[in-house]
């Protein structure tokens, strides 16, 4: 493992370097719309919050698949290593298609409608994986929970991008306030699931459950925010 890690590292600092004078210069402009009223900006304040705290229980909700989902299948379902490996391959793969279908579909439908479906479709297939004993079900469940963790990215930032549109300093600013955010609950995550297995003898749906309830929160605040705040117009 040690001489994998050092080699990955190895060949990412090769692959970055190769690929540094190829990114385009980036161009720091904000853009002269006067000085904004309280109530605008309030409502960006608020859809940044909203954004903030979704992709902080999105964190939440992909822990438990990422950390345990190997362990799960090899122990909890007792299919051993050798299938477990093969369900992270299909994990890996589903990573690798993530970042562009929902970037194409966000591009299409919006980022915050395809943040709602995604989420939807996150919280129904970790519901078939507690349950499911069918291989090429949780195959398929797999490869869709894979998706997730690298695809909710350029939606979450088509998300800053539309509420701070034509501002690109003010977008990385929150981008890189929602970056923090997301690893910072993700590593907590990691800790408390990890005690919260211990505790409970190994109980990986319980992890399932838990992570799922996270997503499900993340939609219940899209929905108490357009309950309770004004219409201001179409933020996110």
């Amino acid at each position: 493992m040690r001489a994998t890690w050092l080699g990955l590292g190895v060949l990412s600092l090769l692959l970055s370097g190769a690929s540094w004078w190829c990114w385009p210069h980036a161009v720091h402009t904000h853009v002269p719309m006067g000085e904004p009223n309280a109530a605008a900006q309030a409502a960006v304040r608020g859809a940044l919050n909203l954004v903030y705290a979704q992709y902080a229980l999105m964190a939440i909700g992909l822990v438990p698949m990422m950390v345990f989902l190997v362990d799960y299948v090899a122990r909890g379902l007792g299919w051993g290593t050798h299938t477990a490996a093969v369900f992270w391959i299909v994990y890996g793969v589903g990573a690798i298609i993530g970042p562009m279908g929902y970037g194409a579909l966000s591009d299409r439908a919006g980022p915050a409608l395809t943040s709602h479906l995604t989420i939807w479709l996150q919280v129904g297939v970790i519901v078939l994986m507690m349950f499911s004993t069918s291989h090429m079900v949780l195959l398929a469940a797999t490869l869709v929970i894979g998706s997730f963790p690298p695809g909710i990215v350029p939606i979450t930032l088509g998300r800053v991008q539309r509420i701070l549109n034509g501002d690109v300093h003010a977008q990385n600013v929150a981008w890189s306030k929602a970056t923090t955010v997301f690893a910072l609950f993700q590593a907590l995550a990691g800790y408390t699931y990890s005690y919260v297995f211990a505790q409970s003898g190994g109980n990986h749906r319980l992890l399932m459950g838990i992570g799922a309830g996270a997503l499900v929160m993340a939609l219940v605040a899209d929905g108490v925010k357009k309950a309770l705040a004004k219409p201001v117009g179409a933020l996110v």
